[in-house]
């Protein structure tokens, strides 16, 4: 019995040490390719109730543990990548000079005589931001004779359906009736100056998938982005954004989707933003802010996605690998007063033909598309409004230093 009892000491004591040493020893370590990658798995299946184990932050509002876990203080074992190695698998034949939109001709049926088919990518993305007009722009895009409408406006395949079911086949065929229309041309005339668009505006910042990409192992942000992968399958892609005040732009996504709720108003919207600036604000004093920005866990969690008005942020890496000129960028608050010659620079920027001001007139007259629904729920109360006006106020404050405009500092209602 007495030795059983020094046995069982002896154990206790060995099994203590070693748990000492394992966590002073490896518990900062950065989580391994395999370990981030099983935590977002696991987290993107996660239902509301994974809230459960929570602990408090300096707002005295409650934070879920997990999203505690994923900051950490170094990048040092984070695998450096100077391009998209993700964008090397996917590729292209060489592209056909008789058309003005990124073609190439593909024999579909191997060892057998056929004529060549023509497949066909984007010309240009409308790649952010959601609620900012962008489904109103599209819509307006495409009344110009040289665009050619994509099977469906938001493929959404950079950044969410190339990594569920569908194959780079099946974006292709997005534009399956575009290549038709461009064969035709080419086939009638000897070239083609017809294009067609991708325009999905969450491109910009859902990088969901990005601990998945190659050149993105064992890092606590991510060095490869869908910018990264876009630019590499197409660097000469024209990309367009719009962006608008980010505190508008957030309730105007939460009316739109108050279908979704047993209940919506302005005092929900208030403490969903008072907790969740908490999370955010508690990440910014423990991780860098691209880390948070990308975190995927945080995001998940929050119902409103805050992180979609950080604009500087996502757009600083874009212009890390396309050059200026390759983006047209512009505010939704200048493009509703001006729609005509925001339009007008639009088709200059894609390298169309000039419409007659007519022409633009009728376009700029046509009624708003996806109008904002659920506005009779009241307006966004005065404390919610300066609550999130400080919140994004630094990153505004970026964001007019990289546009060189203070307008896009957004210091009034707009």
């Amino acid at each position: 019995m007495g030795l059983r009892y020094y046995t069982f000491i002896v154990g206790a004591i060995v099994m203590t040490l070693g748990l000492v040493l394992y966590y002073t020893r490896w518990s900062d370590r950065a989580p391994s390719p395999w370990e981030h990658k099983k935590h977002v798995g696991l987290m993107m299946k996660m239902p509301p109730a994974g809230l459960a184990h929570e602990t408090e932050d300096r707002n005295h509002r409650k934070m879920p543990a997990e999203i505690l876990e994923m900051y950490r203080p170094s990048l040092a074992r984070c695998v450096q990548s100077a391009g998209s190695r993700d964008a090397a698998l996917l590729s292209h034949g060489p592209l056909i000079l008789e058309s003005k939109n990124p073609c190439w001709r593909y024999n579909s049926k191997r060892g057998k005589v056929a004529p060549p088919q023509l497949r066909c990518l984007p010309y240009f993305f409308l790649a952010g931001v959601a609620k900012c007009g962008s489904t109103d722009i599209y819509n307006r895009l495409i009344k110009h004779p040289q665009i050619v409408p994509a099977s469906e406006k938001e493929p959404r395949w950079f950044d969410w359906r190339r990594h569920v079911t569908k194959t780079f086949v099946d974006y292709l065929s997005t534009f399956k009736q575009a290549a038709k229309v461009i064969a035709s041309d080419i086939s009638q005339h000897g070239t083609s100056d017809k294009v067609v668009g991708d325009g999905t505006p969450t491109y910009i910042w859902r990088n969901f998938h990005w601990p998945e990409y190659a050149g993105n192992e064992g890092c606590l942000e991510p060095q490869v982005v869908i910018s990264d992968t876009i630019h590499g399958l197409l660097p000469q892609a024209k990309i367009i954004f719009s962006f608008r005040n980010p505190v508008n732009s957030l309730y105007s996504k939460y009316l739109s989707l108050a279908d979704q709720r047993k209940s919506s108003s302005p005092q929900h919207f208030h403490r969903l933003v008072v907790k969740e600036t908490g999370w955010y604000r508690r990440c910014f004093a423990r991780a860098s802010v691209r880390q948070c920005a990308y975190n995927v866990t945080l995001s998940t969690h929050s119902q409103l996605r805050l992180e979609k008005g950080l604009y500087a942020v996502f757009l600083s890496d874009w212009l890390r690998v396309f050059p200026r000129h390759q983006l047209h960028i512009f505010r939704f608050e200048d493009y509703v007063q001006d729609i005509a010659g925001h339009l007008k620079g639009l088709f200059h920027f894609l390298g169309l033909k000039a419409v007659p001001d007519e022409k633009l007139h009728h376009l700029a007259s046509l009624s708003v598309y996806n109008k904002g629904r659920h506005y009779n729920t009241g307006p966004m109360l005065p404390e919610t409004r300066r609550l999130l006006q400080e919140f994004y106020a630094p990153f505004n404050a970026q964001m007019a230093a990289l546009m060189n405009s203070d307008k896009y500092l957004w210091e009034s209602h707009e």
